[in-house]
């Protein structure tokens, strides 16, 4: 099974710059066996669906909002998202739960949006390693993962908090229990084990050694994403050891 490799973007790139961003790494990652998704600014998703949809690469938003329609201010539903040709969203990001106030919740309603539309959901989850991470872990599984559809696919990417565009990275050890905990109660609530990334400073030198572990599924890609040249490498980096 080929590992996931997914691009946040975050607050970066003009939508000329995601142009060229999306036409690099449509030629860079022609050949790269991976499953990759690139999820730019809401702007400028139908400009990299607009390049990336005759490649492998799939093409999603950072965020979706928690309701189907209304008035919500500022918010960009499911569905306008599916209509412009997003397959993927990122839910629950720790930057979202941090300064938006995002509880688990709130991103429970948003994945049952996101799967609505049939988009890929990647649900983060966050946890600080320390003790009691496990019961954590576990309580926002539960939350999260309240009256979805458990026959659709569902991603989850593990953000240590403390990692992430810090350059500080987890070691194996401790990154490996987490994953474990991950699949096995989401596999008790779901009925089938799912795909977990690690998320948390990962670039070119950080993924060598986690790609070592036996049970990481991928990367959720921040800061190391932004340079075409440097995202491309590391997803060669991924699917070669793959």
């Amino acid at each position: 099974m080929s590992k996931w490799v997914v691009a946040n973007i975050k607050m970066n790139k003009t939508d000329t710059e995601v142009k060229e961003y999306a036409i690099k790494i449509k030629k860079f990652l022609k050949k790269c066996d991976l499953n990759i998704a690139v999820c730019p600014s809401f702007v400028s998703v139908p400009t990299a669906v607009s390049i990336l949809k005759k490649s492998k690469i799939l093409v999603g938003s950072q965020n979706i909002a928690a309701e189907e329609q209304g008035a919500y201010t500022g918010e960009v539903s499911a569905k306008m998202l599916s209509d412009i040709g997003a397959q993927v969203a990122i839910i629950g990001h720790s930057e979202r739960r941090r300064y938006y106030g995002e509880t688990d919740e709130v991103v429970n309603k948003k994945i049952l949006m996101a799967q609505s539309q049939n988009i890929l959901p990647v649900v983060c989850l966050v946890y600080d390693g320390g003790e009691g991470y496990q019961t954590d872990l576990e309580r926002q599984l539960e939350i999260v993962l309240k009256g979805v559809d458990t026959s659709k696919k569902i991603i989850f990417a593990l953000e240590p908090v403390w990692a992430i565009g810090t350059g500080k990275v987890m070691a194996n050890e401790d990154i490996e229990p987490a994953i474990e905990i991950t699949k096995t109660y989401a596999k008790h609530l779901l009925g089938k084990e799912p795909e977990v990334l690690y998320g948390g400073s990962v670039n070119l030198i950080s993924v060598v050694p986690m790609l070592e572990m036996k049970n990481c599924d991928g990367f959720l890609v921040g800061t190391a994403c932004k340079d075409a040249f440097e995202f491309s490498k590391l997803c060669e980096i991924t699917a070669n050891k793959d």
